[in-house]
């Protein structure tokens, strides 16, 4: 995968630090990578609010390609700062993405780990837990007899 220092070497610095900006600010309205990974595209509003469209070619379809050049609609046309928000939020999206991958299998082993280790089925539930019914709301609640 293409890394912040890619983006930077493909646009320059100075327009890398204001795409960078234009991350930050939320300025990034979309971004997707075509069915085959050759392209990603984003939209990114600019400073007068108005929105520019950039597709950027990648090298490759493969985990290693790396930005080879970004047609963007706003004036400057080519790797410019809409360019670098958008490389830089596909990056921030597929590292978030990871994260909760990784979170979320955590979270599954550990569920997997604590019900086979207490043995826990629905039979171990409290006794109102149980009376509350299959949607486990308390309107469900199972009525009982008063003693007189």
């Amino acid at each position: 995968m293409f890394s912040a220092a890619d983006v930077s070497q493909l646009v320059g610095s100075e327009t890398f630090a204001r795409g960078e900006e234009y991350v930050s600010a939320g300025q990034v309205v979309s971004v997707a990578r075509n069915g085959d990974g050759t392209t990603i595209v984003g939209q990114v509003r600019g400073s007068a609010r108005k929105q520019y469209v950039t597709v950027v070619e990648m090298s490759s379809a493969g985990e290693q390609a790396t930005p080879r050049y970004g047609r963007c609609s706003c004036p400057v046309r080519l790797n410019c700062k809409h360019t670098a928000a958008t490389l830089l939020a596909y990056l921030d999206r597929l590292t978030a993405q990871a994260i909760l991958s990784e979170a979320a299998a955590g979270v599954a082993a550990d569920t997997a780990g604590e019900g086979a280790a207490s043995g826990a089925d629905a039979g171990d539930l409290p006794a109102t837990d149980r009376a509350r019914g299959a949607a486990g709301s308390p309107g469900h609640a199972a009525q009982t007899a008063s003693p007189a």
